[in-house]
């Protein structure tokens, strides 16, 4: 029986373990390629002689690319399933390792960028839509909460196993590896996921007609509490892929000379605690009622680790490595913005809904990183020489930006889940 006292069908712990897995492996992937280009940036920024401006694009390309594609998706995951949409789009995601691994200029990983982009789409969101079809909503925040632990196992491989990968293969050839190994993910995703258990209302759903698409849009866009969720939803994911995905490796080699294996250890620490601080902040919103407090104390806590970072950031490795790791573990409230933000949605709405949301966080995630380049790049040629100081003003900037939408989230009306089943007959 499951928390509420709803008895589960034979055999249902085993198929939603399945089920967990397949959309976990997919999830690893999808957090693995956000990351990929991060450690392995200064050797990227050597071989296409990128600028820094140019960095900053190609990353946010990915973001930017998954954020324009977040409306279809959505349409797709409510029309049909989330089975069908995420193994059809990760197959852009081959597609793009592949061009990869052929790139010999800058406009080639970019493009490579946008077809990963395009192939992630789906992953989370609808992996975080099949989820809600087969737990209650008390549930949900748990069950998401490991899935999204789950993922960053992405994040950590795109740490030191990436710097070793690299050195053994190269970033081309770790790139068509990863590859093969989407490929086979999207083969699991179509043998074992199914959108929703048996009897869901989903699985009687009538098809919608063009009419019927545009007026669910028009009910998740009229939300009046949609804003209050897309603004720390536009700034929290982006502060922590910005860091760990962007400018924390390029900041340890110019500003301690730490060498590749060596940055992907703090980043490596780095992915691990995302992975703690989502299975604390997971519970926690069990037991504490105020949803609107867990994400302003998270953010409190993650915008002191950045203000650490801008004031001493030529400090002892040791502190630097410790801000950077806490910036993250804190940092993490974003999976308590993700469950405030299902609960606006009925569920036929659900796909629409929380692609909604999630195109606040790539957009987000786009517009900062091409922003941090140009900052990045603006203050290192008005202060030549001065390594640590592009850094300290972009870690004073990301806490700028932290501290305006949480300031703005404040005013959100505070839900929590009811111990109700959801969307079971």
């Amino acid at each position: 029986m499951d928390e509420a006292g709803e008895r589960r069908p034979e055999g249902w712990r085993a198929t939603v373990t399945r089920i967990f897995l397949c959309l976990g492996l997919a999830a690893i992937l999808s957090q693995f390629f956000r990351s990929a280009t991060g450690v392995i940036a200064p050797e990227l920024m050597r071989d296409l002689s990128l600028s820094a401006s140019e960095m900053g694009m190609l990353t946010a390309a990915f973001f930017l690319t998954f954020a324009l594609t977040q409306i279809p998706t959505g349409i797709l995951l409510d029309r049909y399933g989330s089975r069908l949409t995420i193994a059809g789009t990760m197959l852009f995601a081959v597609a793009g390792s592949v061009v990869f691994y052929l790139s010999e200029t800058y406009w080639h990983v970019v493009l490579a960028r946008v077809l990963i982009g395009i192939g992630c789409a789906g992953v989370m969101m609808g992996g975080f839509v099949v989820l809600a079809r087969w737990f209650d909503a008390r549930s949900f925040t748990m069950t998401m909460g490991w899935m999204i632990a789950l993922s960053n196992g992405g994040n950590l491989l795109a740490t030191t196993p990436m710097a070793l990968a690299t050195e053994w293969l190269g970033w081309r050839g770790t790139f068509l590896v990863m590859g093969l190994v989407t490929l086979a993910v999207v083969l699991a995703v179509l043998a074992e996921v199914r959108d929703a258990p048996p009897g869901h209302q989903f699985l009687a759903r009538k098809r919608e007609s063009g009419a019927d698409i545009l007026a669910g849009l028009k009910a998740v866009f009229r939300n009046p509490q949609l804003p209050y969720i897309l603004a720390p939803g536009f700034v929290t994911y982006a502060c922590t892929i910005t860091m760990l995905g962007l400018w924390a490796a390029p900041f340890l080699h110019d500003v301690h000379g730490l060498d590749g294996v060596s940055r992907g250890n703090i980043l490596l620490g780095m992915g691990l605690a995302i992975i703690v601080g989502t299975l604390i902040y997971s519970p926690l919103d069990r037991r504490i009622a105020s949803r609107r407090r867990l994400v302003l104390a998270g953010g409190g806590g993650s915008m002191a680790c950045l203000l650490g970072l801008a004031l001493f950031a030529e400090s002892s490795l040791w502190l630097v490595a410790a801000l950077l790791i806490g910036f993250t573990l804190f940092n993490t409230y974003n999976v308590i913005v993700v469950a405030h933000g299902r609960l606006l949605f009925p569920d036929h709405l659900v796909g629409r809904g929380m692609t909604t949301v999630n195109i606040a966080v790539q957009t987000g995630a786009a517009a900062l990183q091409m922003a941090s380049g140009v900052l990045i790049g603006f203050v290192a040629a008005s202060v030549p020489g001065a390594a640590d100081l592009p850094y300290r003003f972009l870690f004073a900037a990301l806490a700028l930006v932290t501290l305006l939408a949480l300031a703005y989230y404040a005013k959100a009306e505070d839900r929590v889940p009811q111990p109700l089943s959801q969307g079971r007959k």
